[in-house]
């Protein structure tokens, strides 16, 4: 009878211990955020960061997808959720003293590629090889500097060349029947870079949204300045020790707030500046407000600037400008 008791009360204090997920935000507990993350087919999402802006809190969602965090401070709040192969999610929530609040995630699938390899060349310029992943040159593959006319088709041995000036550049490599390829390239006044292109098979054509996401990168480096913008290749991000807010600031050349958000990929979706760091990214836009590029950006994502979000301003202090984060694939 006592080894009974014994067993009734540890799972009695087991029960207790676990963390409990209501069904109803009336449910929670004040100051407490619960939820859980799942894919794109409702699947739980095991290992998904959440992370909660401005508080700089984050858990990690259990096998079943779920999370919670306590002590919250009552407040307005972006919830935002991420793992690695997924797009990010967020939500806006309100926490209160006398109740809590549960929310729903769901990440967007991610499809990785096989990213190309750049290096030091010899001659100035970009150079390059297109293949396939059984390593057979691709002849008549595009190769197009986005947001200028520089462009360049590969031939039988699958190899391009294009003679550019010394700067930053965004390229992208499309053969019919395989996946597009973009990437950055920074090119130094006295060397150049090679590029090995190893294009993957396509299984679906591009959907509307990458297109517009290429065709809307195109129409703000082309309807930009040099002066009224940044764009940050992967190689300067692999090499930065700065936050991206810090990065942000150079070119706003006012202290850019770190409650920003970036439009990831192209947009619509958004991502807290602070959830980001450098070497995630194949490269990073940044179009200071106020000018004829940020205009169009705001525009082309079918938006006007918002509270918290991408072109906010906060007033003399600090500021938000537009800014695109590529993530790499």
């Amino acid at each position: 009878m006592s080894v009974r008791l014994a067993c009734l009360g540890l799972l009695t204090a087991a029960a207790a211990a676990a963390p409990a997920f209501a069904q109803g935000a009336g449910d929670v507990p004040g100051r407490t955020i619960v939820g859980i993350v799942v894919d794109s087919s409702g699947r739980p999402v095991d290992s998904a960061e959440v992370m909660v802006e401005a508080r700089r809190r984050s858990v990690l969602t259990g096998a079943d997808g779920r999370f919670r965090l306590d002590g919250i401070p009552p407040a307005r709040y972006t919830v935002v959720a991420r793992k690695v192969g997924h797009l990010p999610d967020q939500a806006r929530v309100v926490v209160e003293n006398s109740r809590g609040v549960e929310v729903r995630l769901q990440l967007g699938a991610f499809a990785y590629r096989l990213n190309a390899s750049v290096t030091v060349a010899q001659q100035t310029g970009l150079r390059g090889v297109v293949s396939d992943t059984g390593l057979r040159a691709l002849a008549d593959a595009l190769v197009r500097i986005r947001g200028t006319p520089f462009t360049a088709t590969s031939d039988t041995a699958g190899r391009f060349r294009i003679d550019l000036p010394p700067g930053s550049y965004v390229a992208t490599i499309a053969h019919p029947g395989f996946r597009t390829q973009t990437l950055s390239v920074e090119l130094p006044a006295d060397e150049g870079r090679n590029i090995a292109a190893l294009l993957e098979p396509a299984a679906r054509p591009m959907t509307n949204r990458e297109a517009a996401a290429v065709f809307d990168l195109d129409r703000r480096i082309a309807g930009s300045t040099k002066a009224s913008r940044g764009l940050f290749t992967r190689e300067y991000l692999d090499q930065t020790s700065f936050h991206l807010d810090q990065i942000a600031t150079n070119v706003q050349v006012r202290q850019v707030a770190e409650d920003c958000t970036a439009y990831i990929d192209g947009g619509p979706f958004t991502i807290p500046l602070w959830a980001i760091t450098p070497r995630e990214l194949e490269f990073l836009e940044v179009y200071r407000t106020g000018t004829r590029s940020t205009a169009s950006s705001q525009r082309m994502t079918g938006g006007a600037a918002r509270p918290g979000g991408a072109g906010d301003t906060r007033g003399a202090g600090s500021t938000c400008p537009v800014i695109y984060a590529w993530y790499r694939k």
